[in-house]
């Protein structure tokens, strides 16, 4: 990939929060550049009110920092001041065959600090020998369609800067992959949800049945439960669904709030735990030799198979390698055979399996961040 000089327009639309866009502008030029009048721009905060987003100046400035932080941009300090004057002398304040007034200087249709950040751009795809014109990325349409503009992409100059805009296409191509996993995760949640009160509520009657004060199990640190009660026949806290449940309500605040990456790891987590408990809660019901042909079926019931198709989906959106997508399919495989030996081996094997649910857990919720943030 080539330089990519990118207008203010387009940092202001992805601190606004496009995040397909963002995408998009990742994958089109290496590296990103933005030149000291867009960083100028940038840094007064008032961008984002000329597109309607009122902000506090110092918010709208922090936003864009931030923006400009997740897309490793450069401030580009190359090319001669000279060069840069020179192409806006000539460029922006003069138009051949009108005659100004005495004491009047005739000058573009565009505004002057556009005029001042394309001269910037073209002095430095000068400097930096691109052949072809330098690129500058604009979401813009008012200066992507400006006649002076284009002025700038003159064969005839050494220092040349053609403007261009983002392939709406790919963005939306991401857009509906983007919707395609939020629709995908809020139908694992759901199914989490199911499988929790069911298998929750069961355990809770079996308690019921076993002891006249259900609620003092409660009082049992949960990972000293796991340890000391896993291969026994003392009745499990009920509190060992409380981590799924928990992870549920987070993972749903988070895609609420637009954090899908955030948003997906949570639901895995919630995933794996409810996986966990359930081996725990069978393995005391059922017994090792009963607790597998259960154990399957409610692995089968909250299945992540359409979930990781959808993230296939995604990862052919954002033109990336499926590198990551096969780590995350192993790392779910793990937590569901870890999960059924939880339930079915003897207790030294149990004990292993539920350090190996944990482990892949965490390497789920890696693969999954590096897929979404693609």
């Amino acid at each position: 990939m080539a330089a990519l000089w990118l207008d203010t327009s387009t940092i202001g639309d992805v601190a606004a929060g496009n995040q397909d866009l963002e995408g998009v502008v990742k994958s089109m030029g290496d590296p990103l550049l933005i030149t000291p009048k867009v960083k100028e721009e940038l840094l007064d905060g008032n961008f984002l009110a000329k597109e309607g987003k009122q902000l506090a100046p110092a918010t709208a400035s922090a936003l864009a920092q931030m923006a400009l932080t997740r897309l490793s941009v450069q401030v580009d300090t190359m090319g001669d001041a000279e060069v840069r004057r020179a192409l806006f002398e000539k460029q922006f304040k003069f138009k051949p065959g009108v005659k100004a007034e005495p004491g009047r200087t005739v000058i573009r249709s565009i505004e002057e600090s556009d005029a001042i950040i394309l001269s910037q751009v073209a002095a430095s795809g000068s400097a930096r020998g691109i052949v072809q014109p330098a690129r500058l990325l604009v979401t813009d349409q008012r200066l992507f369609n400006a006649p002076d503009a284009k002025l700038w992409n003159n064969p005839n100059e050494a220092a040349r800067v053609v403007v261009i805009m983002p392939d709406e296409n790919r963005i939306k191509d991401r857009r509906d992959a983007r919707e395609r996993v939020t629709n995908s995760l809020r139908d694992l949640l759901a199914t989490v949800r199911r499988q929790n009160d069911q298998f929750s509520g069961e355990h809770k009657m079996q308690s019921d049945l076993i002891t006249s004060n259900p609620s003092v199990t409660n009082i049992i640190g949960i990972a000293g439960f796991w340890t000391n009660h896993l291969f026994n026949k003392d009745v499990p806290s009920l509190t060992i669904w409380n981590p799924s449940f928990g992870s549920a309500l987070r993972s749903e605040r988070l895609l609420h709030e637009g954090k899908l990456p955030e948003a997906y790891a949570a639901a895995l987590q919630a995933r794996a735990e409810l996986m966990r408990a359930i081996a725990i809660y069978l393995r005391w019901k059922d017994g090792i030799q009963g607790a597998g042909t259960r154990m399957q079926i409610a692995i089968g019931a909250v299945a992540v198979a359409a979930v990781l198709a959808v993230l296939g989906g995604w990862v052919v959106a954002a033109e990336q390698a499926p590198s990551e997508l096969a780590g995350l399919t192993r790392a779910v495989n793990t937590v569901n055979n870890a999960a059924l030996r939880v339930a079915v081996s003897d207790a030294p094997q149990a004990a292993e399996q539920l350090e190996l649910l944990e482990e892949a857990q965490e390497e789920a919720q890696e693969q999954i961040s590096l897929i979404l943030r693609m």
